[in-house]
């Protein structure tokens, strides 16, 4: 089997199955970048001035493994503007190996889109909030995302014969 190395998630679903599970396999980093295009200048700016401008920003993808297994990303952005200025663009993509078994398909798209990345954003903002303290800047605080309130959900492409 896939991803033994997961483990099993009770989750509240709104459509009843007979024995509904959720398994997070393997969270791992994808991809990060880290980029400071004013330095040395900005951490001279920074230090007479911290009153920074921080854009947030995430998008979601969703690739099927092999069936009912998915890997979903979380791609999470942080651009901080001083001034003018950008001092930092930080950005990771964060991803998890996620399984459903006995789940309504619509039931499915709606954890693929809000529940999953929900659970990988912990991850993702001790990802961005690491680098930027190791880049020289003050601390950061990312508020928590609604991803439920910003969820519509995933299609899926079909065939048709229009």
């Amino acid at each position: 089997k896939i991803y033994q190395q997961g483990f099993l998630m009770e989750i509240p679903t709104s459509i009843p199955a007979k024995n509904p599970k959720v398994i997070a396999g393997e969270i791992y980093i994808k991809d990060v970048s880290f980029e400071t295009a004013h330095s040395p200048m900005i951490f001279q700016r920074a230090r007479k001035e911290w009153n920074p401008t921080i854009i947030p920003e995430y998008h979601i993808s969703v690739n099927t493994i092999v069936e009912d297994w998915y890997e979903v990303v979380l791609c999470l952005t942080v651009k901080t503007i001083l001034g003018d200025d950008t001092a930092y663009l930080a950005e990771v993509h964060q991803a998890g190996i996620f399984s459903f078994h006995e789940i309504d398909e619509n039931e499915v798209n709606t954890l693929l889109g809000s529940y999953c990345p929900r659970f990988l954003f912990p991850f993702a903002r001790e990802t961005i909030v690491s680098l930027v303290q190791k880049a020289g800047f003050n601390q950061l605080s990312l508020p928590p995302i609604e991803f439920d309130a910003n969820f519509s959900p995933l299609r899926k492409d079909t065939d048709s014969d229009d």
